[in-house]
């Protein structure tokens, strides 16, 4: 097992109890819900005219290219945050309406509503919707405003549209993306069928190894956050990750074993053990997102009894996790010692 300097800054953290409580209690939060004081739902809950003008047309202050919104009820529950959004499964009832105030589309049925239960992964309102919901509550209800190119999918609406939301729950998704996914990347890139894959095949031939390459398994719509190109080391990157051998045999893991959950890896990409080709392959990345990497193992590599990839022969294939990234102070401190200009945040 290779040994990690003290320049990688490794740190592994256990998962946090908050996960395991939050779904362990998950099944139960709905009949909790209803001993819990009495709260306005979207059927006597009134936003006035907002956002329409006495005649009921959108105002045009508020055809704007953002997603907007306005809070009526805020929620006591869990909350949808942006970190870890595609990772839930809500619970609400809805009203749709376009941008002349007529109501399109409801969950509401001779009186009654039934609760739409959806996993936000699959985006199935549009990235949009996830985007508007975010910092929302269980037991919140917000009325949102969504431009033409807003990323609300709903095809009665092919304009500006306003949406009522009363979030009714918050549930970790039980078959969120994660590394532990069934076939979540097929046999990429060890597949032998015809024709040959290139990837992890170069070295048997005469043909130059190939560069830095990559599948993306999952990647958010709803995060705008991704790794830049430029000044990528001057940070620092926490993600769960499994490292395997060109022949698909497990190496390496932020996992301690087939029955623990992930611990979460915190990384300098100034100076760390994960070798050269690691960093270009994360770049572009989102958080919450999910690649494999086929990195190409170089002789320095090799030879460095720090690197993870140090009993490797040709290729190293990862698949990451990405969870959160952000300015490095130990890069930035050893910019300043090489003279280097102050770095750019990117968080």
């Amino acid at each position: 097992m290779a040994v990690f300097s003290e320049d990688t800054q490794l740190l592994l953290s256990d998962p946090t109890d908050d996960e395991r409580v939050k779904e362990d209690n998950c099944l139960f939060s709905w009949f909790l819900n209803l001993f819990k004081k009495p709260h306005k739902s979207l059927d006597n809950c009134s936003f006035g005219n907002f956002p329409f003008d006495p005649e009921g047309n959108l105002r045009k202050r508020l055809r704007l290219k953002e997603v907007k919104y306005k809070d009526k009820q805020s929620g006591s529950g869990d909350s949808v945050e942006m970190v870890n959004a595609h990772k839930l499964q809500i619970k609400f009832n809805y009203d749709l309406y376009n941008k002349i105030q007529k109501l399109v589309q409801t969950n509401k049925s001779d009186s009654r509503r039934l609760p739409v239960t959806q996993d936000l992964y699959r985006y199935e309102f549009g990235p949009g919707f996830v985007e508007g919901i975010l910092g929302m509550k269980a037991g919140g209800i917000r009325r949102i405003i969504f431009p033409p190119d807003g990323g609300l999918t709903v095809l009665q609406v092919q304009d500006y549209a306003v949406l009522d939301v009363e979030l009714l729950q918050v549930c970790p998704s039980p078959d969120a993306p994660s590394l532990d996914s069934h076939n979540l990347f097929g046999e990429f890139p060890f597949y032998e069928g015809k024709p040959k894959e290139e990837y992890i095949r170069d070295h048997y031939t005469n043909v130059p190894r190939s560069d830095v390459k990559y599948l993306d398994a999952f990647v958010p719509a709803h995060s705008h956050n991704a790794l830049p190109n430029h000044g990528i080391t001057k940070l620092k990157v926490k993600f769960k990750f499994n490292l395997y051998y060109e022949s698909k045999e497990l190496h390496r893991s932020s996992k301690a074993n087939s029955n623990s959950d992930y611990s979460a890896a915190e990384v300098h990409l100034c100076s760390h053990s994960f070798g050269e080709g690691f960093v270009e392959g994360i770049q572009g990345m989102k958080k919450g997102g999910i690649r494999r990497i086929i990195v190409p193992v170089s002789k320095k590599d090799q030879k460095d009894s720090y690197s993870i990839l140090s009993k490797m022969k040709n290729y190293a294939v990862f698949d990451v996790e990405l969870l959160e990234f952000g300015p490095s102070l130990v890069c930035h401190h050893r910019g300043q010692i090489a003279g280097e200009e102050t770095p750019v945040c990117f968080c």
